[in-house]
């Protein structure tokens, strides 16, 4: 199909939308994507049940008929990985649109993702989360959201985003550049990770060719209480950080790893700065500067709460 404006041919877009659980955001984040100011014969929207316990498979039930929603169910809990490999595998379009499903689309996010990736040179680009109206906003909230990190820091969204700003949460891919790396490793399945680990892949094949597109948003519907958070931090630098940095040398820069006092080969004062951030002392006086100071300073009490997580779970594992 062309566009009448200007005579342009729309890309057949997949969609692919893995869900676990997710009986509070589904049918918000499924109207969102059926509501998209893009042609309803140029893309597809693939659903993969990840093996849910709550009600998101009946309420994806009422889209078994549906000519624009292909819903694929996993027998059990396999992971973001194999959930999103699912959905590669049985996707049509010649670009994959990856949004997870407490996601609520930007009616535009479908032309924005096509669009920023016609542009010569790119293979993948990534959107911007924003908070739902019905998240309570403390202060680890603000921080995700309100505070300029992760590709938000780049002031020109014309140029390649590095490595660790590249997250699959809310993201387009060509497919091509699938065939050349491979799908997201199933071996990791637990929280986090996979993205990162599919990222170094990709950038070792186009290091130049990742975007960030700030018009390309979305409403998050998923509120992660912090102390929470640092739970799920710990869990992820204990069981995928490993596998991650056994793969990829240069997943050391993004996660603290240089300052790993379980490494080896890391220099001495690097080991022990790491050792002193890595302490129960350090983490409760980190708990305690985020709770007593204001939003935007508290910035610095979470950094070093996450560094604290980060290096104490990886040498946890490594010295069992």
């Amino acid at each position: 199909m062309k566009d009448k404006a200007n005579g342009r041919a729309f890309p057949f877009l997949s969609v692919i939308v893995p869900a676990y659980n997710s009986q509070f955001s589904m049918e918000e984040c499924l109207q969102s994507l059926v509501n998209q100011n893009y042609p309803r014969d140029r893309y597809e929207i693939i659903v993969v049940n990840d093996g849910s316990t709550d009600r998101t498979a009946d309420i994806l039930q009422k889209y078994n008929r549906s000519k624009l929603i292909r819903v694929i169910h996993h027998d059990k809990n396999r992971g973001l990985a194999a959930a999103r490999n699912t959905g590669i595998k049985n996707s049509n379009g010649d670009i994959l649109v990856f949004i997870d499903s407490d996601m609520i689309a930007d009616k535009n996010f479908l032309l924005y993702s096509e669009s920023s990736l016609s542009r010569a040179g790119t293979y993948g680009v990534v959107g911007k989360r924003l908070p739902h109206p019905s998240l309570p906003m403390d202060k680890y909230q603000k921080y995700r959201y309100f505070s300029k990190i992760g590709a938000e820091k780049l002031k020109d969204p014309k140029k390649p985003i590095p490595l660790k700003y590249f997250i699959l949460g809310i993201s387009a891919v060509k497919k091509e550049v699938i065939r050349e790396v491979g799908f997201f490793d199933e071996s990791i399945q637990k929280w986090g990770g996979e993205d990162n680990e599919l990222a170094c892949r990709i950038f070792k094949v186009h290091p130049q060719g990742q975007f960030y597109c700030p018009k390309m948003t979305a409403l998050h519907k998923h509120y992660r209480p912090f102390k929470d958070e640092l739970n799920n931090i710990y869990n992820f630098s204990r069981y995928n950080l490993p596998i991650l940095a056994e793969k990829h040398s240069e997943i050391t820069d993004i996660y603290y790893l240089k300052f790993a006092f379980c490494n080896r080969n890391n220099p001495f004062l690097y080991k022990l700065l790491g050792k002193l951030i890595s302490t129960t002392f350090i983490r409760e006086i980190g708990l305690f500067l985020y709770d007593i100071l204001p939003f935007l300073l508290s910035n610095a009490a979470i950094k070093l709460l996450i560094a604290n997580r980060l290096l104490k779970g990886y040498c946890d594992e490594a010295q069992k």
